[in-house]
């Protein structure tokens, strides 16, 4: 079993890639750094990809929080490089309370 396959493989909330990327403290942004030492396999849909881009385009966060467009490009290119793509599957296994969570439950089964 090479170290690769040992690597937790793990789906992260998009909300959460945007709190580390805003704040360098706390544990979204430990997380992010995480990732980026490549302690784990990240997994991610087409469908989040694109949520993240749309998110991280939104004046009102590029105004509050003085996201340059560059910053948002070198996080959406990483992950292009480095995470595992999934396909979400057509019906989840059970219930989902929220709806804007499906599709990160999905990624994870």
């Amino acid at each position: 079993m090479t170290s690769e396959s040992k690597k937790l493989r793990v789906v992260v909330d998009t909300n959460l890639f945007v709190s580390g990327l805003l704040s360098k403290q706390g544990q979204p942004f430990i997380l992010l750094e995480a990732w980026h030492a490549q302690e784990f396999i990240l997994i991610m849909s087409d469908e989040q990809r694109a949520e993240l881009e749309d998110v991280l385009a939104r004046p009102r966060l590029i105004m509050r929080y003085h996201l340059s467009p560059s910053e948002a490009e070198t996080l959406l290119a990483l992950v292009d490089r480095q995470s595992q793509r999934v396909v979400l599957p057509s019906a989840l296994p059970v219930a989902v309370r929220d709806m804007k969570d499906e599709m990160i439950l999905a990624s994870a089964v």
